[in-house]
């Protein structure tokens, strides 16, 4: 599939689609992440995006961050957030960066659309680029069923892809 990314003020902004639905998808998946992420910080770089770090980076931190740097961020988190309220699991003891990782869409899945949609709905990174093509066109089925400003975009394609995963 077109990998999806831009670039600004110094980071790098990619979807690459993972093969997932095979068997060893998430071990690519990780051999890769984790292999950027020591070129990286081989070249002195952040594992931090603009959104900051996130689930998708915790994991990795140790590899820009010294073992008595991420000892204060523990000493600080435990400090301000005690019970550990606010965003567990994330730079303080992170989960695993693949835990979470979006299920694979269910492959008995079919509904009336020119494409297979459960692949494009998996595709979706919700920032509503489907809704606001020069053509005039879009891709948001919900929004095309009815028309309704409402069924487009972000919580719409978050409801999609949870049909489409199973997890609804």
């Amino acid at each position: 599939s077109m990998p999806y990314g831009h670039f600004g003020d110094g980071c790098v902004h990619a979807r690459i689609d993972f093969p997932f639905h095979e068997q060893h998808g998430r071990r690519v998946y990780r051999e890769f992440l984790v292999d950027a992420a020591k070129l990286v910080a081989s070249y002195g770089g952040s594992m931090s995006g603009e959104h900051g770090d996130g689930r998708a980076r915790g994991e990795l931190l140790p590899l820009m961050y010294s073992t008595e740097a991420m000892a204060a961020f523990a000493a600080v988190k435990a400090v301000f957030d005690p019970d550990d309220i606010l965003n567990p699991g994330v730079v303080v003891r992170p989960l695993p960066f693949d835990v979470d990782l979006r299920p694979k869409p269910r492959p008995a899945l079919k509904l009336a659309y020119h494409k297979d949609l459960a692949a494009e709905v998996h595709k979706c990174i919700g920032v509503g680029k489907c809704r606001a093509d020069t053509e005039g066109a879009v891709m948001c089925p919900s929004y095309l069923a009815t028309l309704d400003e409402k069924d487009s975009t972000r919580g719409r394609a978050r409801v999609l892809q949870e049909l489409v995963n199973g997890t609804l």
